[in-house]
């Protein structure tokens, strides 16, 4: 998504791209310094930024940092089908410049559990699962974590995670490199297996590894409420046929969402501001809360609870089953 900064908007910060240094095989690591220290809130581990390059491009970053520094740390790996954001930032960004930050969220948090926590990370998905793994070291609890890559030169942060691993007693790394010997990729099944359903498991990486995880966990008879995970892209929708419908404003406006339209769309087009960025319903910028009717979700951020709740939908995707939605906007 692209979106240029023509007017200051709320919640976003300009940040300084302080330092830029490379932390494996096509990975950045960026430190940010906001230009207002005090603007910096506090957030837990697990919580992602939304990052407003200098192209226009949006894009969604997990914060790497520990919790309690005063910079934003993110890490980002060149991506072979980039749209703009990480191939800017791998090419073109510079030490100096001047980028957008939103506020820190979390829709990926670490839960209260006397059990150990499984930490499953997939390549860049090491970004959100390091912040936990400092974190948990830090609660006195329990981790194990299984870190998959291709090799270990790609495994970001990884001499940081080993080290933290052996001088401390609370973690144990497991480490999984397909394209080096033994050649063999992580079994799933045999995690859930080896910890049980009383664990809590964490995992973050490509499209491919999650649903692996899901399918896992299900046959483990894991409670999906224990198992975790984060996206870094929508899960493909397949057999969705759109209609149009109606949406009610608190002003008792109402707007016609055209079968090939969103929510949002209509929204902006109404001259209404509304939050939001990767209109893909992953990041939960365009949450709103749903006042009457039945909406039909298709974001891939909601847990089923949540979307069966029917209290809250991502207007960047979803759209209503039946009759007239009423929005609290």
């Amino acid at each position: 998504m692209t979106m240029t900064l023509s007017a200051p908007m709320v919640g976003i910060h300009p940040a300084r791209v302080s330092r830029i240094h490379k932390v494996a095989a096509e990975v950045l690591e960026l430190e940010l310094e906001l230009a207002d220290p005090d603007a910096l809130p506090a957030y837990s581990a697990g919580a992602h930024i939304d990052v407003h390059l200098p192209n226009g491009v949006v894009r969604q970053y997990s914060l790497v940092s520990s919790c309690d520094e005063n910079t934003y740390r993110i890490a980002v790996a060149l991506s072979k089908t980039s749209r703009g954001g990480s191939a800017y930032i791998h090419g073109q960004l510079q030490t100096g410049q001047t980028v957008h930050v939103s506020l820190p969220r979390n829709n990926f948090p670490l839960r209260d559990c006397r059990d150990t926590a499984v930490l499953v990370a997939g390549g860049i998905g090491i970004t959100p699962i390091w912040s936990m793994v400092q974190e948990l070291e830090k609660r006195g609890q329990r981790w194990v974590l299984y870190y998959c890559a291709r090799t270990a030169g790609h495994a970001a942060f990884l001499d940081s995670i080993q080290a933290l691993a052996k001088s401390h007693a609370h973690g144990e790394l497991i480490t999984v490199f397909d394209q080096e010997p033994p050649h063999e990729s992580l079994s799933l099944a045999r995690v859930f297996s080896t910890h049980g359903r009383q664990a809590r498991y964490y995992c973050c990486g490509p499209s491919g590894m999650l649903d692996a995880f899901v399918a896992a966990a299900q046959a483990a008879d894991v409670p999906l409420d224990r198992a975790h995970i984060e996206r870094f892209s929508a899960e493909p929708m397949q057999g969705q046929v759109n209609a149009g419908f109606d949406v009610e404003l608190r002003n008792g406006a109402v707007l016609h969402v055209a079968a090939d339209q969103s929510i949002l769309d209509v929204l902006i087009e109404a001259g209404l501001n509304p939050m939001y960025s990767c209109k893909e319903g992953i990041c939960g910028s365009c949450e709103t809360r749903v006042l009457g009717g039945i909406p039909d979700h298709r974001d891939s951020l909601l847990s089923e609870a949540e979307q069966a709740g029917n209290k809250t939908m991502l207007i960047c995707v979803s759209r209503c089953k039946e009759g007239r939605l009423l929005l609290d906007i």
